[in-house]
């Protein structure tokens, strides 16, 4: 329950990111600001498993720094599900899931 409103009040109750779609496939980055924010916590983070003595946490601050840019290849896309009672705002657009 601390972890969520932590969570809440760090990242605003939000996530800031960009998608995009083009020929070779689909992807996501944060936006500037939250990558900022996002790489702060990674380095918090590290920083307490070293001083601590605990490798979960500064190999998952690694692992979480290192995929926080996303991607797929329209090849390695198996399904793609259409949620048309998702509508993306402003738009007629369903939302999917690849």
């Amino acid at each position: 329950m601390i972890s969520a409103i932590a969570v809440a009040i760090v990242f605003r109750n939000g996530y800031d990111a960009h998608f995009g779609i083009n020929g070779d496939g689909a992807w996501m980055t944060p936006q500037q600001g939250q990558r900022e924010t996002n790489e702060g916590i990674h380095k918090l983070l590290f920083g307490l498993g070293v001083v601590l003595g605990k490798p979960g946490a500064a190999g998952t601050a690694m692992i979480a720094d290192a995929t926080q840019d996303k991607s797929i290849a329209w090849s390695d896309v198996a399904k793609i599900v259409p949620y048309p009672s998702r509508m993306l705002s402003d738009s007629m657009i369903p939302s999917i899931a690849l």
